[in-house]
């Protein structure tokens, strides 16, 4: 139950439009529940993808133990924030602070980067304590080392007393590499993690009105974060919305959680964004909610299952 709702979670983000109720009818992803693999599917509806996966992974926390052998097989703290995610998609704000409130209550402990040395190679143990569900995200050549260079636009929000802004990046001939993964030297760590749970809580907080509890939860989480914090006492609640949000940015940097932040936010006008990218001297943008924010199946799988594009 888990791994099907998490296979169905990563395959929405790519192939689905964002779930909202505008778009709760629109094409899906083609649903197997069985093993029978000649019974012919037809692509349900975002809403009906959405119902699934939530459904397959609330019946997993009751059937999942406390704790697992080790960190690739998952545990119910790992289900309950999977549900947290599939909920905060949906907009379900109350389920979701539920989720990772169930979750943070079983673990949440965090690193303290204060007492990590961040100029190693790669600063974070693989598999520390804050992991959840060990994932790792499928190599691509455009996102090497050699390749890869961070949004200068990203950088300059990181402060100097942010602990992230030395263990996460790297300069290297000329290029700012990202050296910040969970999977240490193993490529992107694209699981699970506490770290998130507690932005995903505060988020929640913030949403239903509980100014106080959210910011507990920020200040928290950036007190591991910070050299010499000082906690955020004073910002209205479209302020803190707005740090929340950049905090998410921040801290799940190239987790494969950006994107699907993207396409949630999107759906409101107060945190819509246009994203825009400069390749040899050609501007490229990708609005809010355009149709390009759901990739086609590749021609494969359509000709397999017979779909419609």
């Amino acid at each position: 139950m888990f791994f099907r709702s998490w296979a169905y979670y990563q395959l929405a983000q790519i192939y689905c439009l964002p779930y909202s109720e505008q778009n709760i009818g629109k094409p899906g992803l083609p649903l197997r529940d069985g093993t029978d693999l000649d019974v012919k599917l037809i692509r349900s509806t975002i809403g009906q993808t959405y119902l699934q996966m939530r459904n397959d992974v609330s019946e997993s926390i009751q059937l999942l133990d406390e704790t697992s052998i080790n960190m690739y097989q998952p545990n119910r703290r790992a289900a309950l924030m999977l549900l947290s995610r599939v909920n905060l998609i949906m907009a379900d704000y109350k389920s979701a602070l539920h989720n990772s409130d169930e979750a943070i209550k079983l673990n949440g402990e965090l690193l303290n980067y204060n007492n990590l040395d961040l100029t190693k190679a790669y600063p974070f143990p693989d598999g520390n304590v804050e992991v959840v569900f060990y994932t790792s995200i499928s190599y691509a050549q455009v996102m090497s080392a050699v390749r890869i260079d961070i949004s200068p636009e990203l950088l300059k929000e990181y402060s100097d007393n942010d602990l992230r802004k030395k263990g996460f990046f790297v300069l290297k001939n000329g290029l700012t590499n990202f050296k910040g993964s969970y999977t240490g030297p193993n490529g992107y760590f694209g699981g699970l993690a506490t770290d998130e749970l507690y932005l995903i809580r505060s988020e929640c907080y913030l949403r239903s009105g509980d100014l106080d509890k959210s910011r507990a939860d920020l200040n928290f989480l950036l007190s591991n974060r910070y050299k010499d914090f000082q906690p955020i006492t004073d910002l209205s609640s479209d302020e803190l919305l707005s740090r929340i949000l950049l905090e998410r940015r921040k801290e799940l940097l190239l987790r494969g959680v950006a994107w699907t932040d993207l396409k949630r936010l999107n759906l409101h006008k107060n945190t819509e964004r246009t994203v825009t990218k400069i390749v040899e001297g050609e501007t490229y943008s990708l609005e809010p909610n355009s149709l390009r924010y759901a990739m086609p199946f590749p021609q494969v799988v359509v000709d397999l299952g017979s779909y419609a594009q």
